[in-house]
């Protein structure tokens, strides 16, 4: 069987590789809205569900197996349906929010595009701003299909509780109220809520968790391992396995520096065996398989994402699926009940996704090419993303990405640096059209996971924490002298642009170094921290507890918040600044923008300004992403025309 698989993967993979026609340089190229995405199989195998666009939004179709027939059964205009998932064979939820302000309303259609229902609205644009509300299913409760166990949190914000919903009309009853201080639950195999996962707001600057456990759905819940982030020692949980005693967990046992995969007895509250334990990357999660209800794989984010299977059949298919298609990351990213049916999906740095359907059905292997998400864009005209490390100035080791131009020789560059957001996010691999949009005009790329990045271990994420404008910048900067040193670099010849976090340290690096660069790009960044911070407090008192463990105290630490804010250090910037922004933003308001263009005029400093009405946290909307890169375009033009750049 396996030996038919690869014939046919092998041919599919040269089938699928002459699809490629167009290139993939243009902005309208680049971002246009993709042909596929987000395939899921449903339940029964035999349909797929899919976004796809229709008036330049996506919306959900439906592809018949039998027939491959296709079927469009949303028709919405004003924005893209942001995901979806199958909640039976017939009835699908979907969910869209207005504008960009993440206040994700829920919404269902039957498979045929019938009985449409709103579960919860999003939104609407005459309404006060505040805190998303959310309707998100915790269980598929298999005993009960005509209902849904979700969690909402429209009584208290950060704390949500449970309930039954009918899955056809939208109407719901309270199941369990929260006790307080439950930010999320989780059931057991059984469909039965058998924890929740705690944060302690109570103090101002610590993060303080615990979860809540009980044996069974008449015991009354208790606490097991309290804990503060900085403790060298706890326990998250992942899932539970079939035998409804065993969890799978995320823990730090004594010696680890990062987060190995465990299991883990909650009567005794004892680790157990241990599944994946790193020197360098904490670990991913657990597939635990309905199907056979055993543990099918577990996932680890290295260098490039890896998942290994357990499951025999499954860690065959994926020998196959990566000797046939070598040069890209293959996963399943959905399977039918019986796991018969499911999608693979292929990608890499250079390729966009690209589908395939298999069926092991009827005793035989059946491979299904469904297509490229972008057929347009060529993986030949596209950079490859290149791990690298080095130290930095007090001798931490730093990991990141390079990217270089196509065909490049890799010597005197000009460089964009591209500090991620968050911060506690990573970068890591895979395409991403606003680097190939800067690689294939001739510029490389730096990415750098400095301090305060997740993936490396709580402790590497602690050196980050009020480190805002201090290490954290180093860190970019002894990026940039990295490839300088290397002779990647002309050092005459660099910019830098973020989002978000990465706005905030394109602004930090400008005003910190701002004989270094010629100009940044700010999309939605933080500017003044202390007006971040009050707002955050006006918001929610977790996200208020957080972001000051991470920026400083509004109070005690106030003269460090404040010199922490780039808009305090306009006077030293010497470059040009383009500044983008979306007006519904709920993580940065737009506030943020609108200091900073004040700052810049009362200054005399140059910049650009693109705001968008319809957009919140980045822009979404394809026509304002094309807005968007052909304006950068523009702004950075004259650089290129100075520097001799085609």
């Amino acid at each position: 069987m396996i030996k038919r698989l690869v014939l046919l993967l092998t041919l599919a993979f040269i089938s699928a590789s002459s699809v490629h026609s167009r290139p993939g340089v243009p902005v309208e190229t680049l971002f246009k809205k993709p042909e596929f995405a987000a395939f899921q199989v449903s339940p029964n195998g035999e349909y797929l569900a899919v976004l796809a666009p229709y008036e330049r939004r996506l919306n959900i179709h439906i592809i018949e197996l039998a027939t491959m027939s296709f079927s469009r059964i949303t028709a919405v205009k004003d924005t893209d349906i942001a995901g979806f998932s199958w909640i039976t064979d017939d009835r699908l939820f979907f969910q869209m929010d207005n504008g960009g302000d993440e206040y994700y309303g829920t919404f269902a259609v039957d498979r045929d595009g019938g009985n449409p229902t709103t579960i919860m609205p999003m939104l609407s644009d005459d309404a006060s701003f505040s805190i998303p509300r959310y309707t998100r299913v915790i269980d598929l409760l298999d005993d009960q299909p005509d209902y849904v166990l979700v969690a909402n949190n429209e009584s208290r914000a950060d704390y949500p509780d449970l309930y039954l919903l009918d899955i056809h009309t939208g109407r719901k009853k309270i199941f369990l109220s929260n006790p307080g201080n439950v930010t999320g639950w989780m059931t057991d195999q059984n469909g039965v809520v058998r924890v929740g996962l705690v944060r302690d707001t109570s103090t101002s600057d610590k993060i303080k968790g615990s979860f809540i456990y009980r044996s069974g759905p008449d015991d009354e819940f208790h606490q097991v391992f309290p804990y503060a982030e900085e403790d060298k020692w706890r326990v998250v949980p992942l899932a539970f396995d079939h035998d409804g005693k065993t969890m799978y967990v995320h823990a730090r046992p004594d010696g680890a520096k990062v987060e190995g995969i465990y299991t883990f007895d909650p009567e005794a509250k004892e680790l157990g065996e241990m599944i994946l334990q790193d020197d360098t990357y904490d670990a991913g999660g657990v597939v635990v398989s309905d199907f056979t209800k055993k543990l099918a794989g577990y996932g680890i984010n290295r260098e490039k994402p890896e998942f290994i299977w357990v499951d025999e059949e499954k860690s065959q298919i994926q020998t196959a699926m990566d000797n046939a298609f070598p040069d890209t990351i293959n996963s399943p990213s959905s399977m039918s009940d019986d796991e018969t049916v499911m999608v693979y999906v292929s990608t890499s740095a250079r390729q966009p996704a690209y589908y395939n359907l298999i069926s092991l059905r009827g005793g035989t292997l059946k491979l299904t090419p469904l297509g490229y998400s972008r057929e347009w864009i060529k993986p030949e005209t596209q950079s490859e993303q290149e791990p690298y490390t080095f130290e930095a100035r007090d001798g931490t080791i730093l990991h990141g990405y390079i990217w270089f131009p196509p065909n490049s020789d890799r010597k005197n560059l000009p460089l964009i640096v591209n500090p991620h957001g968050g911060p506690n996010a990573r970068d890591s691999y895979g395409w991403d059209p606003r680097v190939q949009f800067f690689t294939t005009r001739g510029f490389a790329v730096l990415q750098v996971n400095f301090r305060g990045s997740d993936g490396y271990g709580i402790d590497f994420v602690k050196a980050g924490h009020k480190k805002w404008w201090y290490e954290m910048q180093y860190d970019v900067r002894d990026a940039v002298q990295w490839a300088i040193d290397q002779g990647y670099v002309d050092e005459k010849k660099i910019g830098v642009y973020g989002g978000s976090y990465g706005g905030y340290a394109t602004m930090a690096q400008l005003t910190k170094y701002p004989e270094l660069y010629n100009f940044g790009i700010n999309v939605v960044g933080v500017v003044d921290s202390e007006e971040m911070l009050k707002y955050e407090k006006a918001t929610s008192d977790s996200a208020f507890a957080f972001w000051q463990s991470r920026i400083g105290k509004l109070k005690e630490d106030i003269d460090m918040v404040r010199e922490s804010s780039p808009i305090n250090h306009i006077e030293k910037l010497d470059d040009p600044v383009f500044i983008i922004h979306g007006v519904r933003d709920p993580r940065v308001p737009i506030k943020q923008a609108e200091l900073l263009r004040t700052a810049m005029k009362k200054n005399k400093k140059k910049f650009e300004w693109l705001v968008k009405r319809n957009e919140g946290h980045g822009f979404r909307k394809e026509e304002n992403v094309f807005t968007e890169f052909n304006q950068i375009e523009d702004f950075i033009a004259p650089f290129m025309k100075k520097w001799g750049m085609k």
